[in-house]
């Protein structure tokens, strides 16, 4: 599998990596030879039609095809999409590697701590190590292709000493809609624990890291199977295959050797192509450029293949079993014995060489600078020249300056500490002044501790309206009164604001009771004694207990004195003494609609709620018919709803009972009557076919005979792009388009438009395969609409487009072709250049393109439809064996 060349390329030398250019296994000789193959056999073939088969004219058409491709090649950004691609799925690759499992770890933690010489002891570590074995077999099981064909099934895992009865069984009863390829992990936990109470594993840490151990090697092979099931986006795969294949088809035209020379857009006298090499060399280097540069990004996108430089996981799996059992079954308490070692007097040992390794032998290394000398005089210490005192530090020396101005500055502050009881305004303004006057002889932090005392001061202007007392006021979970557990959990209380009255903690009583409760009194008063501030000790508040043991006491007297207290309830404003007039809410009723139908009934003037009720129980009423086409109209649409159902009154009663009931909704209804027309169309096309081929009618005269009906009933298949567009049908919208767009190009374009094309054999082919496949595919809606499709239809529907669909698509390329000839010539439906519009557009080559459009597109329909054939037709057979049983 994964090819070593490692020591091909383990020293530099004379012709180094040209020699590995001789390997076939793993080279891109190996990837790309087929794709080479094919390419120079098309090449060729085209070579061949041009220089013998064509006409000059085609030559002529051929050589302007060729100087368009040619051109085409040096648009495509190949380079730069390929480059982005290979680079994101080699670091994918890389990542894959690195996720591989690898147990060593956890074995040698599992024979280290799994402690039991006896049998027991044994059998718990190696199922261990087995559980851990599992866990990546079963997941590789999932995600390798050569781990799955070689263990198709858990009983291979038990055949092959992996597992045991036992255990599979154990898998088995699990059950999950996942993978099961995480369970050992589980097992792994409860036999760690098991061995943890029988003492086998002497410590909890033991116990931890173990388990620790295991769940990074799970992780390890849930990144494995994560990415297996997320792949590289599809449509960034799909972008660069396009780019590359795209490319060299317009090599296939674009590199040909031409009769008449090209003359290039910058030179026009000098010719291009002029000599024939017969072999395209330097196209065959771009080939095995870009192709293999696409197929080492096709070779590592998956690494757990069948490829050449997929990863060895066999191996890997094999390595992992066996070491593993080794690690904690033979070599448990396997130690060597316990000796000096050769260089026990010895610090400094020096290893020998062998007489092939005497060359490396080397200098130590000391580091890079240690070559580096510095001069003596370079060496010498630097130090600064002594600067010149600043002011500040010339008061040093005088202690009397210092003494004077530290004093001055105490005495202010202790003047500023004694006017802080009188009135904060004039405080305030008072301390503004003083700032101004003595800035220069504060510090910063003096300054910061007058601007904190500023704001303080500012807050006690607002008496009572601080956010304690707020909070205290109406009962908020922040305050006190709330409960007593914010005392415990808050240890930092918000003192009243400076020059406010200390806040009265208060429940709402009523006057007339509290006469009665001399111990909710007594409390109060103790509660209203109390002081929460910062100037309390740092840890706690004061006499926290006996607040706590106070409050728990009220909490006693409010459970049996519950007539006394109102509830709690949301409303944070409900504690408040002070209490303020809200109006009570009003229950509005639902504004009536206005009665626009004319109709004079009473129960238009009710609320939208009793009128919806009095419509639902008033008998005879067509309101079925309105709630199942019409669920989302708004109160602006009944006028339109009440006159559809008056307009389909007319229409009889049957049907809105059919609509109502709900068996098929408005659009199921128009899907069947469209589905029920076309099968009647192409019927039509169909009888008129073959009574043609019966009367021995030429291909032009068969078209004839249904060319109103075919236009009619093909194009009316344009609404089939609208249903899946709409909604209408679970179809996807692109096949559809394609399909339908493709067929009124050859009804219109080609059989209307180009009169030759209708002699060609495609015209029988396409009318057979047409006529037959539109009968059987809209009887099978039609009759699926209302789920009555017999099984026959369905065998019929998924069993005869494995004829019919090759048999029409060929007619329609080979009625195109037929008319090719007739389209170079007359320029039908082209538009030339120059025009007022400045565009182009050439007919012909859009119909050459179309043709080739069929080549990718028909593979991907008719593999659409096997698999379809396989759920529909298959599932058939086994719900029918489901119902005889």
């Amino acid at each position: 599998m994964t090819v070593t060349y490692t020591l091909s390329v383990s020293e530099a030398r004379f012709w180094g990596f040209p020699r590995l250019l001789a390997r076939w296994r793993g080279s891109i000789y190996k990837l790309i030879y087929r794709e080479i193959l094919f390419f120079l056999a098309i090449y060729y073939i085209l070579a061949i039609l041009y220089r013998w088969v064509f006409t000059p004219k085609l030559q002529r058409q051929f050589e302007a095809i060729a100087n368009y491709c040619q051109e085409f090649t040096s648009v495509v950004p190949i380079t730069f999409v390929l480059g982005f691609y290979v680079t994101f799925v080699v670091g994918r690759w890389w990542n894959q590697y690195l996720a591989l499992p690898w147990p060593d770890k956890i074995a040698i933690q599992i024979s280290a701590y799994v402690q039991g010489g006896d049998e027991r002891g044994r059998m718990i570590r190696r199922a261990l190590i087995r559980y851990v074995n599992q866990i990546s077999i079963l997941t590789f099981q999932y995600t390798s292709t050569v781990i799955k064909a070689r263990f198709p099934t858990i009983d291979h895992l038990v055949e092959a000493g992996i597992m045991t009865p036992e255990e599979k069984q154990e898998l088995e009863n699990v059950e999950t809609p996942h993978g099961i390829w995480w369970v050992p992990a589980q097992w792994f936990g409860q036999m760690a624990m098991l061995a943890r109470k029988e003492g086998r594993i002497h410590d909890d840490l033991h116990l931890k890291s173990l388990i620790d151990e295991m769940l990074s090697f799970r992780s390890q092979c849930g990144t494995v199977w994560s990415y297996d099931w997320i792949s590289v986006p599809l449509v960034y795969t799909q972008v660069v295959t396009i780019a590359v294949y795209s490319f060299f088809v317009a090599c296939l035209f674009g590199r040909q050797y031409l009769y008449n020379p090209i003359q290039t857009v910058l030179d026009p006298s000098a010719p291009v192509n002029d000599i024939d090499y017969y072999f395209p060399f330097f196209t065959i280097f771009q080939f095995f450029f870009y192709v293999g540069w696409l197929k080492v990004a096709e070779a590592m996108i998956c690494p757990f293949g069948k490829d050449d430089d997929d990863f060895e996981v066999n191996w890997v799996l094999d390595r992992n079993l066996q070491v593993g059992y080794l690690i904690v079954d033979r070599m448990y308490k396997g130690l060597p014995k316990l000796t000096k070692d050769a260089f026990w007097n010895n610090v400094e040992p020096e290893i020998p060489y062998t007489q092939a390794a005497a060359n490396f032998r080397g200098v130590p290394y000391y580091g890079s600078t240690q070559a580096m000398n510095i001069p003596d005089r370079q060496a010498e210490w630097d130090f600064p020249e002594p600067m010149e005192p600043i002011d500040e530090e010339t008061q040093i020396g005088n202690p009397s300056k210092l003494s004077v101005a530290t004093g001055s500055t105490r005495s202010r502050n202790i003047k500023k500490r004694k006017s802080e009881s009188g009135d904060n305004l004039s405080e305030i303004s008072r301390s503004n002044s003083s700032v101004d006057m003595d800035d220069d002889e504060r510090s910063n932090g003096s300054r910061q501790a007058d601007e904190k005392r500023k704001k303080t001061r500012l807050g006690g202007l607002m008496q009572g309206f601080s956010r304690s007392t707020l909070f205290s006021k109406f009962g908020s979970k922040f305050s006190i009164n709330s409960s007593r557990c914010s005392v415990r959990k808050n240890n930092v209380a918000r003192s009243p604001p400076p020059g406010s009255v200390n806040r009265q903690f208060s429940f709402p009583v009523p006057n007339q009771t509290a006469v009665h409760n001399p111990a909710l009194v007594a409390n109060r008063s103790r509660l209203s004694t109390m002081k929460i501030s910062r100037a309390s000790t740092p840890q706690s508040f004061d006499h926290v207990d006996e607040l706590d043991d106070t409050l728990k006491h009220v909490e006693d007297i409010q459970l049996e004195e519950t007539s006394l207290f109102p509830p709690r309830t949301n409303d944070n404003f409900s504690l408040s003494t002070a209490q303020i007039g809200v109006p009570p809410s009003v229950k509005e009723e639902p504004e009536p609609d206005p009665d626009n139908s004319g109709s004079g009934s009473d129960s238009s003037t009710l609320p939208k709620a009793k009128r919806s009720k009095s419509n639902a129980s008033s008998p005879g009423n067509s309101g079925n018919f309105a709630t199942c086409s019409f669920p989302k109209v708004a109160n602006g649409g009944a006028e339109f709803v009440k006159r559809t159902e008056r307009l389909l009154n007319h229409a009889g009663p049957s049907y809105l009972a059919f609509i109502g009931a709900g068996i098929m909704k408005p659009f199921e209804l128009y899907l069947f009557l469209y589905n029920l027309l076309q099968v009647l169309g192409w019927g039509i096309v169909l009888v008129k076919t073959f009574t043609g081929i019966t009367e021995n009618k030429s291909y032009e005269e068969l078209y004839n005979n249904v060319a109103f009906e075919l236009a009619i009933f093909q194009t009316a298949a344009i609404l089939e792009i609208v249903h899946a567009a709409i909604g209408f049908v679970r179809s996807p919208i692109a096949t559809t388009a394609t399909q339908v767009f493709s067929r009124v190009v050859v009804v219109w374009a080609m059989l209307y438009k180009v009169p030759s094309s209708r002699n060609s054999i495609g015209v029988l082919m396409l009318l057979v395969a047409w006529s037959i496949t539109e009968v059987v595919r809209y009887s099978f809606y039609a009759l699926g609409l209302i789920k009555s499709v017999p099984y026959f239809l369905i065998w019929m529907r998924y069993t005869f487009f494995i004829v019919l669909y090759p048999m029409g698509a060929s007619g329609e390329v080979l009625t195109m072709i037929a008319g090719l000839s007739e389209i170079a010539e007359k320029k039908h439906l082209s538009v030339e250049l120059p025009n007022a519009l400045n565009f182009g557009f050439s007919y012909y080559y859009f119909v050459i393109i179309l043709c080739l459009y069929y080549i990718p597109g028909f593979p991907q329909l008719y593999g659409y439809m096997f698999q379809q054939r396989k759920k529909y037709v298959g599932g058939a057979d086994v719900e029918s064996k489901k119902k005889t049983h």
